[in-house]
C-alpha cells in the first residue's frame, strides 16, 4: 500500500538529525479486514439474539401498559448487548481504519511503527542493537510480517492482560509486500549496532585499574591466599 506524503511529513518530524528513510510501508488493509473474521461471525447471532431479547422483552412492556414493569426493565437491560454486537459489526471497519493509519519504515538509524490518533501521531522505535530476535512470517505471495519485539518484551506483552491482541501490533510490521527485502534491510540495520564496550572498574582493593577478567583473576588469587592452610612459596 502506497503511504501518503502526509503521512511522510509527520513521521520526518521527529526525525534525528542525519535521518532518513530506507523503506516506507503499510499494512495490507484488506488482510487486516478478514483477519476480523472470527469476530464478525460470532457478532451475528450475538447482535441477532440481543435485538430479539429486547423486542419480545419491550413488546410485552407495551402490550401489559407498564413500561416501569419487570419486562420494560428486561428491555433496557438488552440495549448494551446490541451496542456491543454493533461494535463487533464494525470490527472489519475499525481494522481497515487503523491499517490505514499506519506506517512502518526502516531508516538508516531505527526501524519504525507509527500510528496517526486524535492528538497527534504516536511512534515506537527501535534502534539497531534491539533488534536481536527478529521474527520473520512469509506468504506465498511473497508479503508476510516481521515482529520487531525481543524474546523478553514479546514474553512480557503475552503475559500481559491489559496488551491488545491484534496482529497491528506497534512491535510488528504486519501484512507487508516484499517482506523478504524489507527483512534484509532490518537485518542490515541490526548489524550496524555498536559492540558494547568492555566493562571496567575504576579501582580494585590494590589501587589499580583492571578489566572485568584481570580483576575476577587478582581476586582468585586473594581469596586463595586468605584461605586456612596457604602458603607462600618457599615458605
Amino acid at each position: 500500500m502506497a503511504v501518503s506524503d502526509e503521512q511522510l511529513r509527520q513521521i520526518r518530524h521527529y526525525f534525528n538529525p542525519g535521518e532518513q528513510i530506507v523503506w516506507a510501508g503499510q499494512p495490507n488493509a484488506t488482510r487486516a479486514m478478514r483477519s476480523t473474521l472470527p469476530v464478525l461471525l460470532f457478532a451475528v447471532p450475538w447482535t441477532a439474539f440481543a435485538l430479539f431479547w429486547t423486542a419480545m422483552a419491550g413488546g410485552m412492556a407495551w402490550f401489559r401498559g407498564d413500561g416501569a414493569s419487570t419486562s420494560g426493565l428486561f428491555a433496557l437491560f438488552g440495549l448494551p448487548f446490541i451496542a456491543v454486537g454493533i461494535g463487533m459489526l464494525l470490527s472489519p471497519y475499525w481494522a481497515w481504519r487503523r491499517a490505514q493509519k499506519t506506517l512502518y519504515a526502516v531508516t538508516n538509524q531505527r526501524a519504525i511503527v507509527g500510528t496517526s490518533t486524535r492528538d497527534g501521531f504516536t511512534i515506537t522505535g527501535f534502534l539497531p542493537h534491539e533488534l536481536i530476535d527478529l521474527t520473520l512470517t512469509v506468504r506465498q505471495d511473497g508479503s508476510g510480517s516481521i515482529d520487531l519485539r525481543s524474546d523478553a518484551r514479546r514474553a512480557l506483552e503475552t503475559a500481559n492482560p491489559r496488551t491488545p491482541r491484534t496482529p497491528l501490533s506497534p512491535g510488528v510490521f504486519a501484512d507487508i509486500p516484499d517482506v523478504q527485502r524489507v527483512f534484509d534491510l532490518l537485518r542490515q540495520l541490526a548489524r550496524s549496532a555498536s559492540p558494547e564496550p568492555t566493562p571496567l572498574l575504576d579501582a580494585d582493593p590494590y589501587g589499580s585499574t583492571f578489566s572485568s577478567d584481570t580483576y575476577s583473576s587478582d581476586f582468585a588469587q586473594q581469596a586463595r591466599r586468605d584461605a586456612p592452610g596457604w602458603k607462600t612459596p618457599g615458605g
